[in-house]
């Protein structure tokens, strides 16, 4: 049996998974694009969307109990396990960068009950506190995609709050196998953040394409960047950058 919050929320991933393909072999099979294997019957298919029902909800009901002991234990009275912020967003409910306009406030809500049913907690931590809906092609390069990609599951991750801004602000970055490349040398998670847990599934999971697509843009914006203060530099040789200049926790 599972114990850790982690192993239990892997558990509730693919309990969540196994359900959403019963159910599309049922309508795959009313819609006529299914032929049933010679013995297997429709009363099959609904039996075993039955019982992935059943492990479904035995799944939810052990990551709950888990996760209220795990907040009595960790979280203060005032902490939200399923808090998803931005943490720019004023208390009017506007956003300070811009990312979140009053436009686009309903694909947002989408985007991130999406990315909450799919990921369940932070995918390089595993908290499930204080989240944020993080683009992989941020809303500020909105052009280099199709607008309904940019608010679609694959163009989206859960990541804790602190580790999203950093992630926008290139200071790390992570591949479609879930390794991680810190970019900025005194990055404060650098040595606690070596993998990510990536859905990978081609109709809900996060796009090879835009995670490749984000990795390129980070790697030309760092260029940009002292790698020990992460001040704009331009485009010089930062090995020219004065070392007296540099402030650790900038």
């Amino acid at each position: 049996m599972p114990n850790t919050i982690e192993e239990i929320t892997i558990g509730l991933r693919e309990a969540r998974e196994s359900l959403r393909k019963a159910e599309k072999r049922i309508n795959d099979y009313l819609e006529g694009s299914l032929i049933l294997p010679i013995g297997v019957t429709y009363k099959d298919l609904k039996d075993e969307g039955i019982r992935c029902s059943d492990i479904l909800a035995g799944a939810q009901k052990n990551y709950d109990n888990t996760l209220q002991a795990q907040n009595r234990a960790l979280l203060s009275p005032k902490s939200s396990v399923t808090t998803i912020s931005c943490k720019s967003q004023s208390l009017s409910g506007r956003c300070a960068t811009g990312r979140h306009t009053d436009r686009n406030k309903g694909l947002q809500k989408i985007f991130r009950k999406d990315l909450v049913d799919r990921d369940i907690c932070c995918i390089a931590t595993g908290l499930t506190a204080n989240l944020v809906a993080a683009h992989i092609i941020p809303l500020s390069r909105s052009e280099l995609i199709p607008r309904d990609v940019l608010f679609s599951p694959q163009n989206g991750v859960l990541l804790h709050e602190d580790l999203e801004d950093d992630y926008d602000r290139h200071k790390w970055m992570f591949d479609y196998e879930g390794n991680v490349t810190v970019l900025y040398s005194n990055w404060i998670h650098k040595n606690k953040i070596k993998k990510v847990n990536i859905v990978k599934d081609s109709e809900i999971g996060p796009s090879k394409e835009l995670i490749d697509l984000h990795n390129k843009l980070s790697l030309e914006q760092v260029q940009h960047y002292c790698p020990n203060c992460w001040k704009f530099i331009g485009a010089v040789n930062v090995q020219d950058h004065a070392a007296g200049s540099c402030h650790e926790n900038d």
